[in-house]
């Protein structure tokens, strides 16, 4: 199973690093492609977009700044959102509220979609 990793900043950068060096097949994209050459090297696929990650990923974890980049990268609010999600595991690492993960899920539930939050 390919797992994607969407947000390779500080923090996410050698989370998604050290799944990469564990053999797990990975698909990364990153808004700032540069971050993403490291795990190219590290034997990640590199993707051109977003919805390519969800295309291609059971699991997509979301390494990202706010609630506004989670929103944007699942196209939330927008026809888009239920097809990006339907049939994948979210695995939402953002530092959001505990109220935005219970909203995130409620929306992606519905969608046929599984949440795990980890606010931090």
């Amino acid at each position: 199973m390919e797992v994607g990793f969407i947000g390779l900043g500080i923090m996410g950068q050698p989370m998604a690093l050290n799944l990469a060096r564990s053999g797990r097949p990975l698909v990364v994209w990153n808004r700032s492609p540069h971050r993403a050459e490291p795990l190219r090297a590290a034997g990640a696929r590199v993707a051109e977009t977003a919805a390519e990650v969800f295309t291609d990923a059971e699991v997509v974890i979301l390494m990202l700044a706010n609630q506004t980049a989670i929103d944007a990268v699942l196209d939330r609010g927008t026809d888009r959102f239920a097809d990006r999600v339907r049939g994948r595991v979210v695995v939402h690492k953002g530092t959001t509220s505990p109220g935005y993960s219970r909203d995130l899920a409620a929306d992606v539930l519905p969608a046929r979609g599984r949440v795990a939050a980890v606010v931090v």
